[in-house]
């Protein structure tokens, strides 16, 4: 059974003092999940259950838990991949317009004005 670690709160009756703690914990957040995005998308992406001490310690000059750590962690780790799923699928994408393309160009021969008016506004549908 996964036992789901978060709740919903509202801020709604906070001190000024408590919402500016909690932004400057978001941000330390925010920068920590960066670090953790460009290891990622530098060395490649990992399993969650890989996400062990040695990866969890990159970040050095924070003061964030080992346990917020290594859920910013988690986050960076769905954002690049992602972001590299998407990019392949987009490459795939342009493989098969091109592939379309070339396939068409191939039976149309520019031999007048009209045809080569057709080839220069071509279009690939998306399908």
């Amino acid at each position: 059974m996964k036992i789901v670690r978060s709740s919903k709160c509202s801020i709604k009756f906070a001190t000024q003092k408590k919402k500016a703690e909690l932004q400057t914990i978001l941000q330390e957040y925010g920068k920590v999940v960066n670090i953790f995005i460009e290891h990622f998308w530098k060395h490649g992406v990992v399993r969650n259950t890989e996400l062990l001490k040695g990866i969890v310690d990159i970040p050095k000059n924070t003061w964030l838990s080992a346990r917020l750590r290594k859920v910013a962690a988690r986050e960076a780790l769905a954002m690049v991949s992602s972001a590299k799923a998407v990019m392949e699928s987009n490459k795939q994408m342009m493989s098969n317009r091109i592939t379309a393309i070339e396939s068409t160009l191939k039976k149309i021969k520019p031999t007048n004005r009209k045809l080569r008016r057709k080839i220069n506004n071509l279009r690939v549908n998306n399908s």
